[in-house]
């Protein structure tokens, strides 16, 4: 949910270095010294000039999009009221933060736009063991961050006698996820890619309940889903 404020850009403003309670978290700038993932108070005063941007996220989870010219405090009317969730806006800074990208940068979490970067939360990367996190009706996808990257995949659940393979169409990065393979809370597979090294794979539920995809993707995030976290949290930006 987006709340439009009319203004834009911050001339000062006190960055806090953990989250407290009424904060809110950077997820894009054009504003020098504020860089995606700090923190600031949702109650300090901000001066921003014609022509500099934030985007916030609030301890709700909801987006708070500030151009310039704008003067006030970036929560509006409700900076005064009772705090969210505070450990979502540090989830949500400690996962912009880890992503490896050039965060002082604009657009810092727009860097996923590229072939080898999940642009979907519910694309799973086979290629990578370990856990992925999947909606609760197991609606997702196999994807490959290249279209030569591997060809082929062996795929069985943990523990079974048979599996099934599947095979990319040329210059294709996504594939169905077989139906034969029902995807739950816990669920594993054993994965063979072309001829490589058998590893394991886990799911974790994402609860259904999560209000937004900014909570989404601080639940992924903290239930080692960094990647499809990180498409998550794209969804959310203007």
């Amino acid at each position: 949910m987006f709340r439009q404020l009319a203004a834009a850009t911050v001339i000062s403003a006190a960055i806090a270095m953990t989250a407290q309670a009424a904060d809110v978290v950077v997820l894009e700038s054009s504003v020098p010294g504020l860089n995606p993932g700090d923190v600031i108070d949702a109650s300090s005063e901000l001066v921003l000039p014609d022509g500099l941007s934030l985007t916030l996220i609030s301890e709700s989870g909801d987006v708070i999009q500030l151009t310039g010219p704008f003067s006030g405090v970036p929560g509006g009317d409700t900076a005064g009221a009772a705090a969210g969730d505070s450990s979502l806006v540090g989830d949500v800074a400690a996962l912009i933060k880890s992503a490896g990208t050039d965060v002082s940068s604009l657009g810092a979490i727009r860097a996923g736009n590229s072939d080898s970067s999940l642009q979907d939360p519910w694309l799973i990367d086979v290629s990578r063991p370990g856990t992925h996190c999947a909606p609760a009706d197991g609606a997702v996808q196999i994807w490959r961050p290249g279209p030569e990257s591997f060809a082929v995949l062996a795929m069985r659940p943990l523990g079974a006698d048979k599996g099934g393979r599947l095979k990319w169409p040329d210059n294709t990065a996504v594939i169905p996820w077989p139906s034969f393979m029902t995807i739950s809370d816990g669920a594993a597979f054993d994965v063979v890619l072309d001829e490589g090294q058998p590893y394991r794979i886990d799911f974790k539920i994402v609860p259904s309940d999560l209000p937004n995809a900014t909570s989404k993707a601080a639940w992924m995030s903290a239930n080692g889903c960094q990647d499809q976290a990180l498409a998550m949290l794209r969804t959310v930006l203007p």
